[in-house]
């Protein structure tokens, strides 16, 4: 299907002016982009990129090569040797280069970030995608659902003490009162709050009305506090958010994090006692989410999938207890009534195409980025024939939930939410995709740091997703 959609331009389709009219359809803007054919010359630069980190050691070496040559200092085979030598110790290097990076951006996304997010800018006044103060109504804990260090979840949900029509700032009293010190917790390299135990949860629970939220941050980086603007506009529409954390590459790759969305999924059935969920994930986040529904949905997908588990992982698929895959392991798990993706990396190839509506430099640094972050994530040896997004397994699926996905029509990723639309609509199961005037992770940053367009664009997104979610829940 990637090959039969990239080979057309222009639109398809008509123009509906919601998912209600046209469920199916792909939602568009009036200037619909096209994705055109493959650039050479962006494949050959993006090969090149690590060339390019190496250019001045690899000049340096060609020419000492040449004189020892020249002077018959150096033999073939030597220098077939020597050069071997240095490709694999440059690699190595690179290797290193991107994992420093890699810490580099942890430390300024999960502590300074986030210490900003919790001092200043949730207690503030700053604005979600509601127009609504970030905070306002909402109480956050923080619990842990599985063994790894990072399996911890934020667990937002409706202030108890205030009523829909009150100016609540409970959150940001709070804060004031305990003093930030006192509030949130604070470890190398990740700051958060405060986790609390099990048995000392007040979070109301509503079986039938919450969300798991899983975040983005190309399977590398984030967690889920720096997206809280975007979460809490679904806590004032009456809904509890579970936001996790999960195991990152390229320390943990897949199937490690699919396999904490799952933990959380079960946590939340045994625990706390939820037969129903819906589930959301943004960029990296929802390629995860998109996978664990279709394993829950599916009980011959995860029959499969738990075998490569028991097969290649040291960690089993269950929390609880090491429930047989299959039918079984489904039942462990709440109901998923529907799906919303937010511009997710939901297939493997499309990447590789270039977009109309981006410039040559920018298709080029993002497919470099996404090449990287990919095989961060990619999993060591032969783990389930290499299937790790939900395009891989589309043609396997028997069932799967109501989806919505939302992308911006200048977003590197906006082919890959095509492609798997298209699979999910081919096989006859219920998808929408609406692009919006925007690019990557529109709705997750900070209104404040929006143009005004941008921010109606996210405000616009913001309400479709909340309509999806509430009408999927009176059905």
């Amino acid at each position: 299907i990637n090959a039969e959609y990239m080979g057309k331009k222009g639109s398809r389709g008509h123009q509906p002016t919601s998912s209600r009219d046209c469920p199916s359809a792909v939602m568009i803007s009036p200037t619909r982009t096209s994705p055109g054919k493959p650039y050479v010359g962006l494949f050959l630069l993006r090969v090149g990129a690590i060339e390019v980190l190496s250019l001045s050691l690899g000049c340096t070496y060609a020419s000492i090569c040449a004189l020892l040559r020249i002077y018959d200092l150096l033999s073939w085979a030597q220098l077939l040797f020597l050069t071997c030598t240095i490709l694999y110790f440059r690699k190595l290097c690179f290797e290193r280069f991107c994992l420093m990076i890699i810490k580099f951006v942890r430390w300024h996304v999960d502590t300074l970030w986030t210490w900003f997010q919790l001092a200043w800018y949730l207690p503030g006044d700053d604005i979600s995608n509601d127009n609504k103060r970030v905070m306002s109504h909402v109480r956050a804990v923080r619990a842990r659902y599985g063994s790894h260090q990072l399996e911890v979840s934020n667990i937002f949900y409706p202030c108890p003490e205030c009523s829909p029509t009150d100016d609540c700032t409970c959150f940001a009293d709070e804060v004031h009162a305990n003093g930030v010190l006192n509030h949130f917790s604070y470890r190398w390299n990740s700051i958060d709050f405060k986790e609390t135990a099990h048995q000392d949860l007040k979070v109301p629970i509503r079986e039938d009305n919450v969300l798991l939220y899983v975040h983005g941050g190309g399977f590398v980086a984030a967690n889920s506090t720096v997206l809280t603007g975007a979460i809490t506009p679904y806590v004032r529409a009456g809904m509890i958010v579970y936001a996790i954390d999960y195991p990152l590459g390229p320390e943990s790759r897949f199937p490690d994090p699919v396999i904490s969305v799952l933990q959380a999924l079960e946590w939340l059935r045994t625990e706390r006692g939820v037969q129903r969920v819906k589930l959301m994930g943004d960029s990296a986040g929802s390629s995860l989410a998109a996978m664990a529904a279709a394993l829950a949905c599916n009980p011959d997908l995860m029959q499969s999938f738990a075998k490569e588990v028991e097969r290649y992982c040291d960690r089993p698929l269950s929390s609880r207890s090491r429930i047989p895959g299959g039918i079984d392991q489904c039942r462990a798990l709440p109901h998923i009534e529907c799906l919303v993706l937010c511009y997710g990396i939901l297939d493997t190839k499309s990447w590789q195409y270039h977009l109309d509506s981006l410039s040559f430099v920018e298709s080029f640094i993002a497919s470099v980025g996404l090449q990287f972050v990919l095989s961060c994530h990619e999993p060591l040896g032969e783990f389930w024939e290499g299937r790790r997004t939900l395009a891989d397994v589309a043609e396997h699926l028997k069932s799967f939930p109501p989806t919505l996905m939302v992308c911006g029509d200048k977003d590197p990723l906006l082919l890959s939410n095509i492609v798997a639309h298209d699979l999910l609509t081919k096989y006859g199961f219920k998808s929408a995709l609406t692009q919006y005037s925007a690019r990557h992770a529109f709705v997750g940053l900070p209104t404040s740091w929006l143009s005004k367009r941008l921010a109606v664009e996210a405000f616009n997104a913001n309400q479709e997703i909340t309509d999806f979610l509430v009408e999927e829940r009176s059905r």
